[in-house]
């Protein structure tokens, strides 16, 4: 029997010693070279997803200074506060419920065209071009 667990020990020994197997080997170096592009992949993929928000919100800004920002109503944000639940609470919504153009009393884009055609007919049917700045 001692011949028995001995022989049981110099096995479990022997077992626990052992090398890994070639195949084993190259699996492994082929899943650290998949990680490794993964990775560089993943950190690529936010580096341009934080260079398409700073673009966006440049152009935002252009925008509102060359045609005129006033009120900035239903302005995307394109990087989102820590904390909403906090800065919301009694806020009314960004998008108001009345339709674009009723809200100041006016009939919609209807009459936005009926007076461009009053004001185009008092120039004397002339168009003066488009206006480009504030001159």
């Amino acid at each position: 029997l001692d011949e028995l667990e001995a022989e049981c020990a110099s096995l479990q020994e022997r077992w626990e010693r052992r090398g890994a197997r070639p195949e084993d080997l190259e699996r492994i170096r082929q899943l650290e070279t998949v990680m490794v592009e993964k990775d560089a992949l993943v950190a690529r993929t936010k580096e341009e997803m934080a260079y398409f928000k700073r673009e966006l919100m440049n152009r935002e800004e252009n925008f509102n200074k060359r045609f005129g920002g006033g009120p900035t109503v239903g302005v995307m944000q394109v990087i989102k506060p820590k904390d909403l639940g906090a800065k919301n609470q009694g806020k009314k919504p960004a998008f108001g419920s009345a339709p674009r153009g009723l809200a100041a009393g006016g009939m919609g884009p209807a009459s936005t065209a009926l007076k461009a055609s009053s004001r185009f007919k008092e120039r004397g049917g002339k168009s003066e071009g488009p206006v480009y700045g504030n001159s």
